[in-house]
């Protein structure tokens, strides 16, 4: 049987990468730091996959599955030496470590090049993993889009394998990337051009963005859970017009022949999107999707790219602005970068913390805009 190493076995690895590779007639190869997800993965070679929507539960076998401690370099090197090809889910910030330690000894073992596809949230995380490999010819990093929920590895089950997500089952990729024949898998979506550029930004910024907004505004309104976030009226008005200010500046754009913005599809998508936010089987909270606020609040970003966005194609960002001022409100004690930016905003005002960590010029219109909805937000 062929295989597909993935390099990841936690909430993306195990809670959608493995289901593709297993439908796709593939066996996966599990390499992770977790000796004991290791370990069990070999004893049992399958693992429990709960689908949920809001109105279903149904539990699913993964299998045939194997792993390796990523420690164990000479192993990781073998299992990518004979693959098919590799996926990665282990964070954006660790991609160029990950491809140097564990990729790039692989390759010379390689009787052809290695397709890998990196499953990673960022719009730099190829340059990242070719700077790991120094090698573009033998490794060919192929950028993805996951559009899959699934909330922390073993959240809410008492099987410690068993990862619980909606089954949203949709991998855009970009064909442009990728070295010889496609692998047949299903869900898995070849997209050429600047067609997967527009799906980049879609997730991006109506995804990753609507989420975002929905737990920065439920922090402020004591929600918990993202559920409750996207069932309270005055944070969904929030939402659409965020959805709204964004949809029409893709419409406006060069993506606007594509048909993932034709009329209608946006609309759809983003009622289906808000349909999966309500999951209640999910169990996603406030304080994990809002985390890491000094990243979601940088430039290239959900929420000051989307603002910028919005200026190029002439569409005044006002519910993105009023998203990032509820972003910079963000305080809970156990988030690093939130105590940072607190931080900042008490030592040096509101104007310079938001021109240190978006990277919006001091006299820009839209720093102005931000600060006004900061102060309104009170």
């Amino acid at each position: 049987m062929e295989t597909v190493v993935q390099i990841g076995a936690g909430a993306i690895g195990r809670g959608f990468l493995g289901q593709l590779w297993s439908e796709g007639g593939y066996e996966t190869i599990f390499v992770d730091v977790n000796e004991t997800i290791v370990a069990e993965l070999n004893h049992r070679g399958s693992y429990p996959l709960r689908l949920v929507t809001n109105d279903t539960d149904e539990i699913w076998r993964i299998a045939p599955v194997r792993a390796v401690l990523a420690s164990d370099i000479g192993s990781v090197a073998a299992a990518l030496a004979s693959c098919s090809f590799a996926a990665t889910a282990v964070g954006a910030g660790r991609l160029e470590s990950v491809a140097r330690a564990l990729i790039a000894p692989s390759l010379a073992q390689r009787s052809r090049p290695l397709n890998v596809l990196l499953c990673e949230n960022g719009l730099s995380v190829r340059d990242n993993f070719l700077a790991g490999t120094d090698n573009g010819n033998n490794a060919h990093g192929v950028e993805t889009v996951v559009g899959r929920m699934v909330p922390e590895a073993g959240f809410g089950e008492t099987d410690f394998l068993a990862v619980t997500a909606e089954p949203f089952r949709e991998l855009p990729f970009d064909r442009s990337q990728w070295h010889g024949a496609m692998p047949d898998v299903p869900g898995l979506l070849p997209v050429v051009g600047n067609h997967f550029h527009a799906y980049e930004l879609r997730k991006l910024f109506l995804h990753n963005g609507g989420h975002s907004l929905l737990a920065y505004y439920g922090y402020l309104r004591g929600h918990a859970a993202i559920r409750a976030c996207a069932e309270d009226e005055t944070i969904v008005t929030q939402l659409r017009g965020f959805w709204e200010e964004v949809g029409t500046a893709l419409r406006r754009s060069d993506y606007r022949e594509i048909p993932i913005f034709a009329d209608g599809a946006l609309k759809m998508f983003t009622e289906d999107l808000l349909h999966r936010f309500r999951n209640p089987h999910l169990g996603d909270t406030v304080l994990r999707v809002a985390r890491d606020p000094l990243r979601k609040l940088s430039r290239s970003e959900r929420f000051v790219g989307a603002a910028l966005f919005c200026q190029q194609h002439g569409v005044e960002p006002a519910y993105v602005s009023r998203a990032i001022a509820a972003a910079l409100h963000f305080q809970p004690q156990e988030d690093s970068g939130a105590a940072i930016l607190q931080k900042s905003l008490r030592t040096i005002g509101v104007r310079a913390t938001i021109v240190r960590y978006t990277g919006l010029d001091t006299d820009s219109p839209l720093t102005s805009l931000i600060e006004k909805e900061f102060t309104k937000q009170g």
